[in-house]
């Protein structure tokens, strides 16, 4: 990824408080979570897709969301032939779970960039949006 792209972080961005590792650790625990309850997990297997997740440049902060069956499931690292790719700084995933910035706003401000039918992903936003306070929780219970 070039590091002059859009996902870049700016000067005015918060710095993360969890450790980018430690995000998607907590991201797939909220998955889990959200894959236990039907409200939840069915509607999140709508996306049918399979999205690889880049937190900035780092091949090890990677982790691929597995929303084409049920129950879905985020695992670390690249796993199969994910259909869309998505790469933003861990500043700009941490956004989106303490501040409820909306992806599509990211995306068309060029903060998050992708490749593939990323409106697949988007259509579940919502869902993974109503969960969001798991994603707080799990950091306060770990110390995070």
């Amino acid at each position: 990824m070039d590091p002059s792209n859009a996902t870049a972080e700016s000067d005015d961005a918060p710095s993360a408080r969890v450790d980018p590792a430690r995000m998607l650790e907590l991201f797939a625990q909220v998955v889990e979570r959200a894959a236990a309850d039907s409200r939840f997990g069915e509607r999140l297997a709508l996306a049918r897709t399979t999205v690889l997740m880049q937190l900035g440049d780092s091949e090890e902060l990677m982790a691929t969301m597995i929303f084409d069956r049920h129950p879905v499931s985020v695992r670390p690292g690249l796993v199969g032939d994910p259909e869309i790719e998505i790469r933003m700084s861990p500043e700009e995933f941490e956004r989106f779970w303490s501040d409820g910035v909306h992806p599509a706003m990211a995306i068309a401000e060029g903060r998050i960039t992708y490749e593939g039918p990323v409106r697949k992903i988007l259509r579940v936003v919502p869902i993974l949006r109503r969960v969001r306070a798991t994603y707080a929780e799990l950091g306060a219970e770990r110390g995070d």
